[in-house]
């Protein structure tokens, strides 16, 4: 049997496009819900300094919009590379059971369903291939009297 490798490369591409897009939208509202807190702590404590309040102000507008831009430019990419690999262990096996089905209802597969180790809906590929058990039978069977004539 031949081992078939995870590719980082889209298998679904408008399935996970929307997968990766939903998950890098709630990341940045984490992020920017984490910003709006931490600025509104710093001004809560800017409030209760006698004299430098003005002075922190001042430098916390520009260290704070560092921090976002630093934990934006950290957190989204590794998240969408994350991201990427979860959506292959799903779509993967969506792909492979369109191919799988393709090629039973077009009478050239006669095999069973196989996915990689690792790979989700392996409950969903031991239905199809007990659903398809008598369509591959049937083809596997009217194929077998034009082999032996050959």
């Amino acid at each position: 049997m031949t081992r078939y490798r995870r590719r980082l490369r889209l298998i679904l591409p408008r399935v996970q496009l929307r997968l990766i897009g939903a998950m890098a939208s709630v990341a940045a509202l984490a992020l920017l819900l984490e910003y709006t807190l931490l600025v509104r702590s710093v001004l809560h404590i800017a409030e209760s300094l006698p004299h430098d309040r003005q002075v922190l102000i001042a430098h916390a507008s520009s260290s704070l919009g560092w921090v976002l831009a630093a934990t934006t430019g950290l957190v989204l990419p590794v998240l969408i590379l994350v991201a990427l690999m979860v959506s292959h262990r799903f779509c993967g096996p969506i792909y492979r059971f369109q191919v799988y089905l393709s090629a039973v209802a077009a009478g050239t597969e006669r095999g069973e369903c196989r996915l990689r180790k690792g790979d989700d809906l392996q409950e969903l590929c031991d239905l199809i291939n007990k659903t398809t058990a008598a369509a591959r039978q049937s083809t596997a069977a009217a194929s077998a009297p034009a082999r032996e004539a050959a």
